[in-house]
């Protein structure tokens, strides 16, 4: 593993010294794509010379799972009480998933729960949930709102951040 070397402090940069970090920097990113497309490229490689054989496996494991599912199912009875069969090289099991909540096909979910708003009863399944409107708030114009908000802790601040944009011509390393 490499060692990172120590960052030093940097004040007083000349325009001399910026046009030679700039030049290196480009030329450090446009080596680190390089280096990162061969990369791709043998992973790619790799991946084609073994994408036959995994599919065929694949397709293998299936069919010998699909038997497995079938012979579980046909001699679950004989099971017992266990939920489980041990074979010489595999166990069988079969196991509860915890339970989930679905809807009818035909109704959307929309449907449902104007079904629960209009049944008292059973409204205690529904969930409301408040939240600020930030896109609102980013919106108004209004100074009085504006100031209303701000009685409220509310803030409405953006920050600048520093990026570089490399030209993508050959650079020459200085």
């Amino acid at each position: 593993m490499v060692k990172k070397a120590k960052k030093k402090k940097l004040q007083d940069i000349t325009h001399e010294q910026a046009q030679a970090a700039s030049a290196e920097y480009a030329a450090c990113k446009n080596e680190l794509e390089e280096l990162e497309v061969k990369m791709n490229g043998k992973i790619n490689k790799v991946k084609d010379d073994y994408a036959e054989a995994i599919i065929v496996l694949s397709e293998k494991c299936t069919d010998s799972a699909a038997v497995l599912e079938q012979y579980a199912k046909e001699q679950r009875a004989s099971w017992g009480k266990r939920k489980s069969l041990e074979m010489l090289h595999t166990f069988l099991r079969f196991r509860t998933a915890p339970p989930s909540v679905g809807k009818s096909k035909k109704f959307t979910w929309e449907a449902v729960v104007e079904l629960l708003k209009k049944n008292n009863s059973l409204s205690q399944f529904l969930r409301t949930k408040e939240e600020v409107d930030k896109t609102a708030i980013l919106a108004t114009k209004d100074a009085e709102i504006l100031a209303s908000l701000k009685e409220c802790f509310i803030t409405i601040s953006s920050k600048e951040e520093f990026y570089i944009d490399i030209k993508k011509e050959e650079v020459a390393t200085v």
